[in-house]
């Protein structure tokens, strides 16, 4: 029985993952960092400072910080999501708020950090129809590990395998395949070619995906 949806944000709720990438890439670029298009999209769902430390790593660049690279990313990160032009998913808050509304408990499993999750929460206005908001910084382990959907879960009070989560990348499907939630892979083009094998099926377009298909799962 569905008792529960869990949205990603970025790459579900909203389409920032463009974003992401010209704000990694230009990050790279400035401190002369060797990091490509195909490289970023291998982290897609990933939070920053896994990202930046092995990719320092790899490239024998220890000596700088992957905090300070994190932290500047989220800084230009907040500003898009504070103030940018977001780019909403056709259907994704539309879903939010039909499920809200027939009964259907919702959260968000984000990599973001939580003022910027909040901060796209509230300009999307669907604060008081999600009942848990779970971010990475809030977990010992990010995605692909379960634990951020084990939380979500835990503080909708639901059983994660009453669960779906709609995810945009190979680590979040992973995530959520992990914790025991069925899960949706939604192929958003600007999250670049990810591998969502992991999903229980695969939509082209948020609009597709009904309050019957996601109880449909559970049959």
């Amino acid at each position: 029985m569905l008792e529960a949806v869990i949205f990603d944000m970025d790459g579900v709720l909203i389409d920032s993952e463009r974003e992401y990438k010209r704000v990694e890439l230009g990050l790279a670029k400035e401190r002369g960092i060797p990091f490509s298009a195909h490289e970023q999209s291998g982290y897609v769902g990933i939070h920053q400072i896994v990202m930046w430390t092995e990719v320092l790593a790899k490239n024998g660049l220890e000596h700088m910080s992957a905090s300070e690279i994190t932290q500047t990313e989220e800084d230009r990160m907040f500003d898009y999501y504070a103030r940018g032009e977001l780019d909403t998913i056709a259907g994704s808050v539309d879903l939010v708020g039909q499920l809200c509304g027939s009964g259907v408990k919702c959260g968000v499993a984000t990599s973001s950090i939580e003022i910027n999750a909040r901060a796209v929460i509230k300009r999307l206005g669907i604060e008081e129809m999600l009942s848990a908001v779970a971010c990475s910084c809030m977990v010992e382990n990010c995605k692909p590990a379960p634990d951020i959907y084990c939380k979500c879960a835990a503080d909708l009070n639901v059983n994660a395998g009453s669960c779906v989560a709609i995810e945009d990348s190979k680590n979040g499907c992973v995530s959520a395949k992990s914790a025991g939630l069925k899960v949706v892979g939604f192929r958003n083009p600007g999250s670049g070619n990810q591998d969502l094998g992991a999903a229980d099926l695969v939509v082209d377009d948020m609009e597709q995906v009904t309050i019957e298909l996601l109880k449909s799962m559970f049959v």
